[in-house]
């Protein structure tokens, strides 16, 4: 969850949220390919509230692999607790300037936070070099700019994405694809009917109507957030969409062999 919406659910709400529970079988799907080394160190930038991180040291099924998770997020001196679950080894940081030398990193998270830089090439090659030959990245980012609403704005979104135009950024730090697809099909046109159609309706209609200042995180019905999380979990398990959705997400290697240029 974006570290703007902390405090709008309590911690257990928004570890239960649909939303946040599809994701988490999205990297679980990608976790269950084969790492090479017995240990693993896991690095996620962006890390928000930390429920990846809980994830992983909770339910993942390579918990017991995973000797440290480090997260990196700016914005982390404003929360109460760490995440349930961490180790003493595991640490979140305020970037990755401040993290002591150690020693490269097996896996990268990068959940929802490319769209918020405005290189985010950039920012992804500098993430990568923190990785070892054949690490793997996980990254997710929200869907087509036909999708851009308020909620955007208010979380200061840059861009939102297509499978290809994911396809070519990782390719232009050199990482190559094992997976990429849409996830949340199933809402891309309730997304676009109540954030872009019945607002751009509201304001051709009242002038003066004011925006909504908040995002559009909320704690559904135990019932539908039951069912949200079945369908997102079907669509996961089918491997996700190759035509829509309201999230891109890829799962990437960098090369055993370093290219030069990259």
């Amino acid at each position: 969850m974006d570290i703007r919406e902390a405090g709008q659910l309590t911690a257990h709400q928004e570890y239960e949220h649909w939303w946040i529970q599809t994701r988490f079988r999205y990297l679980e799907r990608a976790l269950a390919l084969p790492f090479a080394s017995p240990t693993l160190r896991v690095l996620e930038v962006g890390c928000g509230t930390g429920q990846n991180l809980q994830f992983l040291r909770q339910e993942s099924e390579l918990s017991e692999r995973i000797v440290q998770l480090v997260g990196v997020e700016p914005a982390w001196p404003l929360q109460q607790s760490m995440p349930v679950g961490l180790r003493p080894t595991d640490q979140i940081v305020p970037s990755l300037a401040s993290m002591s030398p150690s020693d490269p990193f097996d896996l990268l998270l990068a959940m929802d936070v490319l769209e918020h830089i405005d290189d985010d090439r950039g920012a992804l090659k500098d993430w990568v070099a923190y990785l070892k030959p054949g690490a793997r990245v996980f990254i997710t980012v929200p869907a087509f700019q036909a999708l851009w609403s308020r909620h955007d704005e208010l979380l200061h979104h840059w861009r939102r994405y297509t499978v290809a135009h994911v396809a070519a950024l990782a390719k232009s730090v050199a990482l190559q694809p094992i997976t990429i697809c849409y996830a949340f099909s199933y809402l891309f046109v309730p997304a676009y009917v109540l954030r872009v159609l019945l607002p751009r309706r509201a304001r051709a209609q009242h002038s003066d109507a004011s925006l909504r200042d908040t995002t559009d995180l909320a704690l559904a019905p135990p019932l539908l957030n039951s069912f949200l999380r079945t369908v997102g979990w079907l669509e996961s398990k089918a491997g996700g969409s190759s035509w829509c959705g309201t999230s891109v997400i890829g799962y990437f290697e960098k090369p055993a062999v370093e290219t030069a240029g990259a």
